[in-house]
C-alpha cells in the first residue's frame, strides 16, 4: 500500500520501472496517469520505459466503491458520486460492470425517496466477476424512532397504468445483496411480492 504523496526517485534509464499498484480503502485503483505541465495524460500507464530520464510525476486515479442514487441524479451523466449521483438502481449496474473486480464490496446509497415508473433491477450481468457483495442502504439512516428516512417507491396504486402489478426491486444477480435502512414502498406483483 502506497502512502499518500508517495515519491520515488529510483528508476534507471537502463531498465523498465514498473509502477506499483496503489491501494486506497473504499476505492478501486484505476491506474497511473502522467502529469505534464499541470495536465494529466489521458493514457493510463503502468511503467516508466527504458531510456526515460528526468523527473516524472504520476497521479493515481480511483473509483469509489460507494455509489449514490438520487431523484436529482442522471443515469447518463452521473458518475455515482455523492455530488453527481445516478438516478436509478438500474444506472448502478453500468458502474459496477465498468469498474468492478471479484473482490469489490459495493455500497449503494439511496438518498431520499426515489419514486420510479419501472422496477429497479440489479441484473444477472452483475456477476461475481464484478462484485463480491452489494449493500443497498439509505444514505440518511434511520430517524429518531428507528424508521428509515430513504425509500424506493414503485408508486403502484389501483389506478397506476390500469394495473396494480410492478416490483419495487428485482435482484437477478448471483452476488449476495443486503438491504438495510431502506423502505421498499408501493410495489405489487402478480405473485404477491413487491421484491
Amino acid at each position: 500500500e502506497l502512502a499518500e504523496g508517495f515519491e520515488t526517485s529510483k528508476y534507471s534509464a537502463n531498465s523498465f520501472f514498473d509502477l506499483p499498484v496503489a491501494k486506497k480503502t473504499g476505492y478501486l485503483f484505476l491506474g497511473w496517469y502522467e502529469e505534464v505541465g499541470g495536465s494529466l495524460s489521458s493514457d493510463k500507464t503502468s511503467e516508466i520505459t527504458k531510456g526515460t530520464i528526468g523527473n516524472k510525476s504520476f497521479v493515481a486515479k480511483y473509483q469509489s466503491t460507494s455509489i449514490y442514487v438520487s431523484a436529482s441524479g442522471d443515469d447518463d451523466t452521473g458518475d455515482g458520486s455523492d455530488l453527481n449521483p445516478v438516478k436509478s438502481v438500474n444506472g448502478v449496474s453500468t458502474i459496477i460492470e465498468s469498474f468492478g473486480t471479484p473482490d469489490t464490496e459495493w455500497v449503494i446509497y439511496i438518498d431520499g425517496t426515489l419514486t420510479v415508473d419501472t422496477s429497479q433491477t440489479i441484473p444477472a450481468t452483475v456477476t461475481a466477476d464484478y462484485a463480491k457483495s452489494i449493500l443497498i442502504t439509505g444514505k440518511n439512516g434511520p430517524d429518531g424512532s428507528g424508521e428509515p428516512q430513504d425509500a424506493l417507491d414503485r408508486g403502484i396504486t389501483a389506478t397506476t397504468n390500469g394495473s396494480t402489478n410492478g416490483n419495487v426491486l428485482i435482484i437477478n444477480t448471483e452476488v449476495p445483496v443486503t438491504i438495510t435502512s431502506l423502505k421498499l414502498m408501493r410495489g405489487s406483483a402478480a405473485d404477491g411480492s413487491a421484491l
